[in-house]
């Protein structure tokens, strides 16, 4: 996806409104880091929003997308659990090429492109809801996100998350050294607030 959520496609930041100091703290610390695009994009700063759901982090992470899209860079946004599953999918019709399954070459080229540009060219991507996926019993789907953001950040393309996990919860879920390369790329913005969904319009 080159665009943010659908949701979020014509909301602004103005649309957030916060309900707790907490909020309004990470609303002025992504209003600085969108202003500061430039310089975060050359360190390759990336950002973790960490909270329970419903507070806000998905609307702005998106918000950062969209600023950044709007300013003519690259974007991805994709949950952590549809990620996972482009790999199965493609492991599926590399089954189905090597039955000379000629139908399926076409889907096989779009679905390398799709995580070519996730992994390799976007500018900015956003890995939504990480930790909510199935855990596969080898933690091969851990392994595959942490590669894919080692692999960002080791070639300057900062990545974005969101989690309901804290970090000690991140730790047990996907290893001491993915929260450590966290800590080195990514600038940690915790939500603490009801569920913001609910309570927006009031």
């Amino acid at each position: 996806m080159n665009r943010p959520f659908a949701p979020f496609q014509d909301m602004t930041l103005d649309d957030f409104v916060g309900r707790t100091g907490s909020q309004a703290e990470a609303l002025s610390a992504i209003e600085a880091f969108i202003k500061n695009r430039e310089d975060n994009f050359k360190r390759g700063a990336g950002l973790l929003f960490v909270g329970p759901p419903g507070v806000g982090k998905t609307f702005l992470a998106n918000m950062v997308l969209k600023s950044f899209m709007e300013a003519g860079d690259t974007i991805e946004a994709i949950e952590l659990s549809t990620y996972i599953n482009l790999y199965h999918e493609k492991f599926d019709l590399i089954e189905l090429l090597k039955r000379d399954y000629e139908p399926a070459e076409d889907d096989f080229i779009e679905l390398k492109k799709h995580l070519n540009m996730i992994e390799r060219k976007a500018k900015w991507v956003l890995f939504d809801d990480i930790g909510r996926e199935h855990e596969s019993g080898s933690g091969w789907s851990n392994e595959q996100l942490f590669n894919a953001f080692r692999f960002r950040w080791n070639r300057g393309r900062p990545t974005i998350f969101t989690t309901n996990f804290d970090l000690n919860d991140l730790g047990a879920r996907y290893s001491e050294g993915f929260v450590s390369l966290i800590g080195e790329a990514c600038q940690v913005v915790e939500i603490k607030s009801d569920d913001y969904r609910w309570t927006r319009d009031e």
